[in-house]
Parts: structure tokens; sequence; C-alpha cells
């Protein structure tokens, strides 16, 4: 019988090559050593960290509970897939976009659907789960019209607002502020809009929230195919697809529509968001942005 470099002959072990001082041995505190870090505060514990953990013979770890998200969208006119539509609804994407979205292993999430635009149903619902979770999200009702109660019902409720309004493109009405001990975030009406304010903002806060220590994120640029003008003032975030690679091999992007923030497909179309800086107004071919991928 021949086993690796060992042939069994009878009751005698042949050795069939030179053997090498120290080879083949695990030797003792290799992998980690003791007293060294093994994962950092804030690390999400996956089946990686869970082999580390079991490695070195820890049976339990003192770890964050998941954060609590309440989430609702307001909106009078808003109906759920499969339901009939009247002149004047809409299907309410942003309810599925945000679940979608918050299905995270930290998070412990409680949908509570659609609430209508009225201030005192808003307001009952701000502060019936105040007490309960860690942060509030709703998305609508946090800019200027006549039906937009959001941030003078958190107010009514007791609540603060700490930021309304960002210069950035989409995204401009988003709302930052805190009820009892929950954050709010009122995230725009317009689903593409409360997509990015989420993921460049609102999901960082949750992350903040769940004791999650937060990842520098890669910048990668992106070369732009064909200029265009904009208006200047606010940072904008725009969908883009990414259609061919430059000669120093840096991919080359097509900006999609300039008005999107209500346009939930063309993200679907899209690769990332090329960075448009506030101050620029003219965009020229062959020009360099940041680029987030989705």
């Amino acid at each position: 019988m021949h086993q690796e470099h060992v042939r069994l002959n009878d009751k005698i072990i042949e050795i069939d090559s030179p053997v090498d001082m120290g080879n083949c041995i695990r030797r003792q505190g290799e992998d980690a050593a003791q007293g060294s870090l093994l994962l950092r505060a804030g690390t999400l514990i996956g089946a990686r960290e869970i082999g580390a953990i079991a490695s070195v013979g820890r049976a339990r770890i003192p770890v964050f509970r998941k954060v609590r998200i309440a989430l609702f969208c307001t909106g009078s006119e808003l109906r759920q897939p499969g339901e009939d539509l009247a002149p004047g609804q809409i299907y309410n994407s942003n309810r599925f976009i945000m679940i979608a979205a918050l299905r995270q292993p930290w998070i412990d999430l409680i949908d509570l659907g659609a609430i209508n635009d009225d201030p005192v149903q808003l307001r009952n619902a701000l502060t019936d789960i105040a007490s309960d979770v860690d942060m509030i999200v709703t998305t609508g009702g946090v800019s200027v019209g006549e039906e937009d109660h959001m941030v003078s019902q958190l107010q009514e409720a007791g609540g603060r607002i700490e930021v309304m309004k960002i210069a950035m493109k989409p995204g401009k009405p988003l709302s930052v502020g805190t009820l009892n001990r929950a954050v709010f975030v009122g995230l725009p009406g317009n689903p593409v809009a409360a997509f990015t304010t989420w993921k460049l903002i609102g999901h960082r806060i949750a992350e903040k929230l769940a004791g999650k220590a937060l990842a520098d994120r890669p910048v990668m640029h992106v070369e732009v195919l064909e200029g265009f003008s904009r208006r200047p003032g606010r940072q904008e975030f725009r969908p883009v697809k990414i259609a061919g690679v430059s000669l120093d091999g840096r991919p080359q992007v097509e900006m999609l529509d300039q008005s999107f923030s209500a346009k939930i497909s063309l993200i679907c179309r899209s690769d990332g968001f090329a960075i448009i800086p506030a101050n620029m107004d003219q965009v020229n071919a062959g020009d360099r942005l940041e680029f987030v991928r989705l």
C-alpha cells in the first residue's frame, strides 16, 4: 500500500523521498498568535468568522443585537401590486424597494405598509412605534407640497429635525432627525431618489446604529463618452451604463436620462452612479468622474 511518500511493505514502512526537518508540521499558534486581534469590533459574523471563533475555542462572544427599523410609505395615492388603479393612483414600488434593501442579517425590520397623507394617522404611526425601534424610515411626505406632512408631524410628536434638504440630486428633500430614542430618516417619495438616498446615506446610518464597522468604499473613476450641460448647485448621482473601455483600461460610461428621480426602470438598466461635482456646469467627453457601483 502506497500513501503519499510512504509505502507499507508488510510491517515495515519505506519512505521514498527525503524528509526535511519541520516539514508537514502544524505549529501551535501559527494561525493566530496568543494575544493577537482575531476580529475587529463591528465585524459582521458570517461563516468565515464563525470558523475563526470556533478555531480558538471560544464558545461565546459578545455581539450587538440586530438594529430594529420600522418602515412605512406615505401617500393616499398608493396601491399595492395586484390591485386596480383608479385615476391619480400609482403602485407602491417604494415599499418593496425598501423591504428588499432592508432585508439584511443585521436588521430586524418592522413593515408598517402604507399610510395615507393624513396628519393624525402619520403622527400616530410615529408615536406608536418610536419607543420600540432604533430607526424609523419613511418614504414621501418630506417635500413642500400641501400633502407633505412628515416633518411637521414628527415635530408635533415631540421629535427634532436635524437635517432638512441636502444639495444632492436626486434626493434634495431628505430629512433626518430623532423621535424619542429613534433616528428618523425621511426619504423622498420618488423611487430613484428614495433608493439613492437610502443607499448613500440611510444605509450608513443604519450600519452605525447596528454597531457595524463602516468600511471605506473603494473609489473608482470612469470616463464620460459624451459631453452635456447641467445646472450647477447640487452634487449629482447620475445613472450610467458602462459602454466600453478606454485605451488606458478605464470604463467608459453612457449617461442615462437627465430627468430620472421617478424612473425606477432607469436604474435597472444602469451599472451605477457617476458623481458629478456640485460646481460643474459642463461635462465634456473624456472627463473622469467618480463612480458608485450599484
